[in-house]
């Protein structure tokens, strides 16, 4: 089941279908968030991913910084700052 996920992560889904895999994947897969939020940002859910990304124990840097990235090229600059100073759950 993770590949048939991962597969459908790299494929072209719309955010339809990305929000019908997310419970899965938080649940079952958290392996695959990484990849699960970076998706959602590229797909202009930001507000989504960020859920998500809230909810990961120890999130990975890239999602720091492709966070940071989201919010800065669509001017939420107020949203982008926090990023800089939030601390992980130990």
């Amino acid at each position: 089941m993770e590949r048939y996920l991962t597969s459908l992560l790299h494929s072209s889904l719309n955010l339809k279908q990305l929000k019908q895999v997310h419970t899965l994947i938080i649940t079952n897969y958290l392996d695959l968030a990484l990849l699960f939020v970076k998706r959602l940002i590229d797909s202009s859910a930001i507000s989504d991913g960020r859920k998500v990304f809230d909810k990961i124990p120890q999130p990975h840097q890239f999602l720091y910084n492709s966070l940071v990235c989201a919010y800065s090229k669509l001017n939420l600059n107020e949203d982008a700052l926090p990023m800089f100073s939030w601390d992980a759950p130990k």
